[in-house]
């Protein structure tokens, strides 16, 4: 009996050439918004590895709803061809969401203590 993990699935018109999915994983590698070479070379090795939908790290469709400083972003067109880019040639999916207050934390490879040697929890608003 075939397995139907590796068998063609198509919803709405598009065909997966496998049930494979990879869940959205976040890199905080983004620049202002924008993609880069890390977001490439992440993205890329799922699909050539074979996975039928590769979805793209939470994206922030407003600045302000980032969680954080280096969150991937949609909510400019300059963002199209960098995110077209990383998505050119496999079926990928996107997780556009938005945080809320609480969740707006600086990354703690980012931060640096204050003078009283407390770690910030939150970061300022854009």
């Amino acid at each position: 009996m075939e397995s139907l993990l590796f068998s063609p699935l198509t919803i709405r018109g598009l065909t997966l050439r496998n049930r494979i999915v990879v869940s959205p994983m976040l890199t905080y590698s983004a620049t202002n918004g924008y993609t880069n070479d890390t977001h490439l070379a992440h993205l890329a090795k799922f699909a050539v590895g074979g996975a039928g939908l590769v979805f793209v790290e939470s994206t922030k469709i407003d600045p302000r709803g980032c969680s954080t400083p280096r969150d991937l972003g949609l909510w400019k067109n300059e963002f199209i061809p960098g995110m077209r880019r990383i998505v050119c040639g496999y079926c990928a999916g996107i997780f556009a969401s938005r945080a809320t207050f609480a969740q707006r934390v600086m990354s703690r490879w980012i931060c640096t203590a204050n003078s009283s040697g407390v770690l910030p929890m939150a970061w300022p608003a854009a």
